[in-house]
């Protein structure tokens, strides 16, 4: 079945799939665009948060009356969505594969997808399941498949574990926006150890012995709470877990 012309597709999938060529041919030409219209969008929302993004605001960065946005973006939703195809972009060549292995480019694609989610923390406030796809969060798909092509993973398989470290990436980028980047916490825990601890009250040992002992080894001392080893540590877990469920599929091919 032949794929219909973009201009036949339902908003917003025109748009998010014409995007590439818009951008490319509106870059210079057009005093306004789908483009420069999600690129404001991006501004604003990486700066003041989705809250901030609105038809009217978005309009006065740009020197445009609302009315003149609407005959480029159809809507607020459909405007998100071309944000987050955007802002997104598309992971970077994974190279050859087979030299590099299929760890090496799950760790990259990993960590790509964290800088990603880290410049536009906004997209943590999305239900992204829900929102249309378009080409570029295909490509980070296809990149994170293409790293395990050569295991002897089914494909349920590799999607299913895709899928693990996207939630990864996402749940520890929202502990990031929730915690400060953990500065709540060691704030707390730098005023308590000024005063020789926690009042015994909050963490008592008799209640929390595990606790207690995780705050009396300074678990939420600065230098202990760098979030990117943070991060590396829990993916290295991931990443031997799939390791071994690789080396038994192999194992079970052999036999």
């Amino acid at each position: 079945m032949e794929q219909p012309p973009r201009d036949e597709l339902p908003p917003p999938l025109d748009l998010l799939w014409g995007l590439p060529a818009r951008r490319s041919r509106q870059r210079g030409k057009s005093p306004l665009s789908v483009y420069r219209v999600v690129r404001a969008a991006l501004e604003i929302a990486d700066a003041g948060g989705l809250g901030a993004v609105s038809m009217s605001r978005v309009a006065e960065r740009l020197g445009f009356t609302t009315m003149a946005l609407y005959r480029h973006v159809h809507s607020k939703d459909e405007l998100v969505a071309l944000m987050v195809e955007e802002g997104l972009g598309v992971p970077s060549e994974p190279g050859n594969a087979s030299q590099a292995g299929w760890r090496a480019g799950l760790e990259r694609w990993a960590w790509e997808l964290l800088a990603v989610v880290r410049r536009h923390p906004w997209v943590l406030d999305l239900p992204l399941a829900r929102l249309p796809f378009g080409p570029n969060r295909f490509a980070w798909l296809d990149r994170g498949l293409g790293a395990l092509a050569e295991t002897a993973l089914s494909e349920d398989e590799k999607a299913a574990l895709i899928l693990l470290l996207n939630d990864y990436v996402f749940s520890r980028a929202r502990l990031d926006v929730e915690l400060g980047g953990l500065g709540q916490v060691m704030a707390w825990a730098n005023e308590a150890a000024a005063t020789h601890g926690p009042p015994p009250e909050l963490v008592d040992a008799a209640r929390f012995p595990a606790l207690r002992r995780a705050l009396d080894a300074g678990i939420f001392h600065p230098s202990k709470s760098d979030r990117d080893a943070d991060f590396a540590f829990g993916l290295e877990r991931i990443l031997d877990g799939i390791e071994r469920l690789v080396a038994e599929r192999i194992g079970g091919e052999r036999d």
